[in-house]
């Protein structure tokens, strides 16, 4: 099963990404980088991670990435992810010894602290909007 994310407007149209470029960002096999569509697949457990919501790991349906959500979560988010200092490896560390109870795909390891601080400048980006909503697509 795949999972790609994306930011779409009231409209129901994709929100193209005009950020800072991203280096080390997993876009979606779906769409191309300027569509906004990213690999949830990848990002989920350190999402649930950064989010520190306790679930049951074993139903997918009912974690954050799987699922759509309002502007008003996407900013609560946002703010969730902006106040760890990813740069700080104790931080990292922690993170990562978390998202390992969701790691059903074995990506927790490769991740990296760049694409985790890139993670949380793309929720930044579209946090800026007030009509958007995430979209989950499975």
């Amino acid at each position: 099963m795949g999972l790609d994310n994306f930011f779409q407007n009231s409209k129901n149209e994709p929100v193209d990404y005009t950020g800072a470029p991203l280096k080390s960002f997993v876009y979606a096999s779906m769409g191309l980088p300027e569509q906004g569509a990213w690999r949830g697949k990848y990002y989920f457990p350190i999402v649930q991670a950064m989010l520190n919501v306790e679930i049951d790991a074993k139903d997918y349906k009912n974690l954050w990435l799987f699922n759509d959500h309002t502007a008003s979560e996407i900013h609560d988010a946002t703010k969730k992810f902006s106040s760890y200092d990813l740069n700080d490896l104790a931080t990292w560390q922690d993170l990562l010894s978390k998202a390992k109870k969701y790691d059903f795909y074995g990506y927790v390891d490769e991740y990296t602290q760049e694409e985790m601080i890139e993670l949380v400048k793309y929720f930044q980006f579209y946090s800026q909007f007030d009509d958007l909503k995430l979209i989950a697509w499975y």
